[in-house]
């Protein structure tokens, strides 16, 4: 009877965390839906939390093998959880203090409300924000960012490229983005008008395109002496997923997307990591630890 019950326990909790954890099970489609969540982040975020559970689990129904009292082993693995979950509130707590202590104050803004695919645009007006700039995320899109529309012709798709203009409008979930030479030259266009001018006061800056430049020169030239960068990435650091492909408008060559492109400002670094300003989901400020395998 005692097996019985073991046995049952771990049949259903294994039902669960595959439940929760598969990106084609039924309740984490809809739950990702009604969150208005990307499915696949919506999926790795479960991940975690699931992990966790079926570790301490797994742990628990080989205590539960050996001594054959299921309520012995679930005082254990209640212990065992609750160890496991203080630990681990202790590192991160840990890591964020290490990050609120080393990272430039930049003020934060949320991209998911309003501008689903407006990360670059979010990202640049957090760092006029912090520069002392008055300028809403609205009016930066509006009056300074360059958007052009994709077109289809023939049945094939033109659109322009992501390092002239804005592919689509950060308004539509359905855009795409732009690189690091758009933002550069709407930056230019909104420090070089007069009102703005005033509010700098005797404060001049230039806008440079350090692309290509590693992260460590980033931190070394700019963090270090207190200026925030934006930084072009992957959704949560993840690696590159190639996406569409379309005929740029202008050239009539071929350009490939990448899907998970990103934009976020980077606001400091310690040893081990780097701390950024994520507009993407809400995220606030966040730590992402170094890793040769993601970029």
């Amino acid at each position: 009877m005692e097996m019985m019950v073991i046995a049952v326990s771990a049949v259903l909790a294994g039902a669960v965390c595959g439940d929760h954890i598969s990106p084609i099970s039924d309740t984490t489609v809809m739950s990702s839906a009604g969150a208005q969540s990307n499915h696949i982040n919506h999926v790795s975020t479960q991940m975690q939390y699931a992990a966790v559970v079926a570790g301490v689990c797994m742990v628990g129904y080989i205590v539960a093998g050996l001594i054959k009292v299921w309520w012995i082993t679930l005082g254990l693995s209640a212990a065992l959880l609750l160890l496991v979950l203080f630990s681990m509130k202790l590192f991160l707590g840990r890591s964020q203090k290490a990050a609120e202590n080393g990272r430039i104050n930049v003020p934060y803004i949320d991209q998911s409300r309003r501008y689903p695919t407006g990360c670059e645009s979010v990202s640049a007006t957090m760092l006029l924000r912090f520069l002392g700039v008055e300028l809403t995320v609205d009016e930066f899109i509006q009056d300074y960012l360059p958007c052009r529309a994709f077109e289809t012709v023939n049945g094939e798709i033109y659109g322009p490229s992501p390092y002239e203009y804005f592919c689509g409008s950060p308004y539509d979930e359905d855009a795409f983005g732009c690189y690091a030479p758009v933002i550069r030259s709407a930056l230019e266009k909104v420090l070089g008008e007069p009102r703005i001018k005033a509010q700098l006061g005797e404060r001049a800056f230039k806008v440079l395109d350090e692309t290509g430049q590693t992260i460590e020169y980033l931190t070394k030239t700019y963090i270090d002496k207190g200026m925030p960068v934006i930084l072009w990435a992957c959704i949560n650091m993840r690696v590159p997923v190639i996406g569409p492909q379309w005929m740029l408008l202008d050239t009539k060559e071929t350009f490939t997307w990448i899907s998970n492109e990103h934009c976020m400002v980077m606001t400091g670094y310690n040893a081990n990591g780097y701390y950024f300003n994520d507009p993407y989901e809400n995220k606030g400020s966040v730590y992402y630890e170094k890793n040769p395998h993601k970029r």
